[in-house]
């Protein structure tokens, strides 16, 4: 199993996921002639990243396939100010001017205000899960009594 990393001048390098992610990163890093102390992460060419650098402890043939092409990417904390949310920027030469991809790597989050009231949403792994009109499982049946009965052997049993 390989993946190709894309980055710089149209340049690859081939990696195999079949280890933790921390030390793909860090081959990915020396390979790709990046500073050690570089935060980063890896997208398919839609923009969809992989978040990697959350699941350290992982294998990354956990999140990626074989023979998949990513493009690397830089991560840096959001200019905005928010701290939990990442900056993702593309090493492939062409991709930073590419307003769409970074739109999609990069997506602007729903302020809080704007959520219906009510709504509960939960993240996992990076994803929104909308929970909206989920109650639970409520057993709206009456627990069945049971009655002592006498089989035909003389047995006490109970009837459901």
């Amino acid at each position: 199993m390989f993946i190709t990393v894309l980055y710089g001048d149209n340049r690859q390098q081939i990696f195999n996921p079949n280890c933790l992610v921390k030390i793909l990163l860090h081959h990915i890093k020396e390979r790709c002639h990046l500073d050690k102390n570089d935060v980063v992460e890896l997208s398919d060419d839609q923009g969809a990243v992989k978040n990697l650098h959350t699941n350290l402890t992982e294998y990354g043939t956990e999140f990626l396939s074989d023979r998949e092409q990513l493009i690397l990417l830089r991560v840096e904390k959001d200019a905005e100010g928010e701290e939990d949310r990442p900056l993702y920027i593309p090493l492939l030469d062409g991709l930073e001017e590419d307003e769409e991809f970074i739109r999609k790597l990069n997506p602007n989050p729903e302020p809080p205000s704007t959520a219906p009231k009510g709504k509960r949403l939960s993240k996992h792994r990076g994803s929104v899960v909308d929970t909206d009109g989920y109650k639970g499982k409520k057993n709206k049946q009456p627990a069945k009594k049971t009655t002592p009965r006498t089989n035909s052997a003389g047995k006490r049993g109970s009837i459901n």
